[in-house]
């Protein structure tokens, strides 16, 4: 499995999965299909999406 971190990617490359957004779904959706053997692609801003920028959570178990 080959994983690029905060850089660039070959255009012409053609992935299993791509995943649009680092949120709390986009995150465990792309480990997931790694973990599969699936050649995965993560594209989205800040890890954590706007869960991490929240300075309170509600409604959280």
């Amino acid at each position: 499995m080959d994983s690029t971190i905060l850089g660039s990617t070959d255009i012409g490359k053609v992935y299993d999965v791509i995943v649009i957004g680092t949120g709390s779904a986009g995150l465990p959706a792309g480990m997931y299909a790694a973990r599969y053997k699936l050649d995965t692609l993560v594209i989205g801003g800040i890890p954590g999406g706007a869960l991490a920028q929240s300075h309170q959570v509600e409604n959280y178990p």
